[in-house]
């Protein structure tokens, strides 16, 4: 028994009318006529992979050049105009996978918790731009709790005063455990 090869169905994006997208994930332009009279064939363009695993592409929109989301220009095909606010979540986690079925549409709230219930929060050394770890951020703690400035704390790791300020204060690296004690006397 052979399998039967289903055909990809393509859809237009709106908002780009000789782009379209595949219910698999790909996105590609339509066949035309150039401004100069040449016939050009459709084709699929290839995407970029982001630093963040996202897939993007550049495409064309009232004759500007602009870098989209795959995910987003494949959910705009299939399911209709993403409301203000809201952010095209993957419900399998892999942020490569593009596929229709695999694409919902949720507040940036829920987005946020989904994001952290499957570990996929970016942050500590998991950040691409992170300098600090959890030993310099335990480090900057005790370094102030003997006394020692901010901007010199600073220096010393490669920072500005205000990343060592908001270590002190608890609104970056609040995930890394340093002791209550220390907490204390480096809040000063």
């Amino acid at each position: 028994m052979q399998a039967t090869k289903q055909k990809t169905r393509w859809r237009p994006i709106p908002g780009a009318p000789t782009y379209q997208a595949s219910q698999d994930g790909r996105i590609r332009r339509q066949a035309r006529v150039g401004k100069d009279g040449k016939r050009y064939k459709a084709r699929e363009l290839k995407p970029t992979k982001m630093t963040s695993g996202y897939l993007c592409c550049r495409i064309q929109r009232r004759g500007v050049w602009k870098t989209e989301y795959c995910h987003r220009l494949v959910y705009l095909a299939w399911s209709g105009p993403i409301r203000k606010g809201n952010d095209i979540s993957h419900l399998n986690s892999v942020k490569h996978d593009n596929r229709r079925f695999n694409l919902r549409a949720m507040s940036r709230r829920e987005h946020s918790a989904q994001a952290g219930i499957l570990g996929e929060r970016c942050r500590g050394t998991r950040h691409p731009n992170a300098i600090l770890n959890a030993g310099k951020v335990r480090s900057i703690f005790r370094r102030r709790a003997k006394g020692e400035r901010q901007i010199d704390i600073a220096a010393r790791y490669g920072v500005s005063k205000y990343v060592v300020r908001d270590v002190l204060r608890r609104k970056s690296w609040k995930h890394v455990d340093v002791g209550r004690h220390v907490i204390d006397v480096a809040g000063r």
